[in-house]
């Protein structure tokens, strides 16, 4: 099944990441936990600065791109970044990969972190796709 935009592929995410996805909270008590995934883009680059990230979280950023078939038809490339970012020491970085190439197989990791980088474990992999457009 195609994604059809970034909004179409974080709601995908969140089934699929349910198990190991981690919250968003802040200090407010009657505030509910939200899911750890977000959708970057031009007016929201980052959560809001009062939530507090606990466990894995998933950050997905969306980028295009235009090129040329043979047959001189446009082609839009849709490319979707997603990093997963552990936030404390569960180590479920790898597991959410494999559940996420389980359901969309069109994932390829492009940059793997083990180490620490401010002490969080993190994986980036991409998600690509092309519609010729006539």
């Amino acid at each position: 099944m195609p994604i059809v935009n970034g909004r179409d592929l974080v709601s995908r995410l969140t089934s699929i990441l349910a198990s190991v996805l981690g919250t968003y909270s802040t200090k407010l008590p009657t505030d509910p936990p939200l899911p750890a995934i977000w959708l970057v883009s031009d007016t929201r680059i980052d959560p809001p600065s009062n939530y507090i990230t606990q466990g894995l979280e998933c950050l997905v950023y969306q980028g295009y791109g235009f090129g040329q078939t043979i047959c001189n038809n446009a082609v839009l490339h849709e490319s979707f970044k997603v990093r997963l970012i552990q936030h404390d020491r569960s180590k479920q970085t790898i597991e959410a990969y494999q559940l996420i190439l389980t359901r969309i197989p069109d994932a390829r990791r492009s940059e793997l972190s083990l180490a620490d980088r401010d002490t969080k474990e993190e994986l980036v992999f991409t998600i690509s796709q092309s519609k010729i457009i006539n």
